[in-house]
């Protein structure tokens, strides 16, 4: 029948990773920053569609992300905060559809992603391939924290978005 079909289609789904479970821990993270670089990883290797949002936080500046590059959808947002890592690998991320917000608010919020003693931090978002979005917040992407920085890549940002050609 019907149900025990999708049934079967959604366990090999899921068993081939390419439907993800989000998480909702905003910017709470683990005591151990090792263990959270792993349960970024185990969550989103091979990671097509994220069900849910993709929080991306505290993770140190050598670790290899390239595993973000699978992920092509987020349902929830995306949230890419106290981090020291200079670049955002999402290439193939196409949509994020912000059917929860961070802070009631955005389908994208990313900000604080330096040290304090102003090195080490990120410096690229690989976001090339961003098709749709809900409302955007940019922040301090880099040591500048000024407001026309943080402006700019509101502005930016969405402009890329919206302008870019789908068909």
């Amino acid at each position: 029948n019907l149900a025990n079909y999708f049934l079967e289609v959604m366990t090999c789904v899921f068993s081939h990773n390419m439907l993800c479970p989000g998480t909702d821990n905003k910017l709470s993270t683990l005591s151990d920053l090792d263990q959270q670089y792993k349960t970024l990883r185990k969550f989103y290797e091979n990671c097509e569609v994220v069900m849910g949002n993709l929080e991306i936080t505290s993770i140190e500046r050598n670790r290899n992300l390239s595993f973000l590059k699978s992920i092509r959808e987020v349902t929830g947002y995306v949230l890419v905060a106290l981090n020291q890592f200079d670049y955002l690998p999402l290439e193939n991320l196409r949509i994020i559809r912000g059917t929860k917000l961070y802070e009631g608010r955005y389908a994208l919020a990313i900000f604080l992603n330096y040290r304090r003693d102003g090195y080490f931090g990120l410096r690229q978002l690989g976001l090339k391939n961003l098709t749709g979005i809900s409302v955007c917040l940019c922040a301090s992407v880099s040591r500048q924290t000024n407001s026309h920085h943080t402006w700019f890549c509101a502005v930016d940002l969405l402009w890329k978005v919206r302008n870019k050609d789908i068909g």
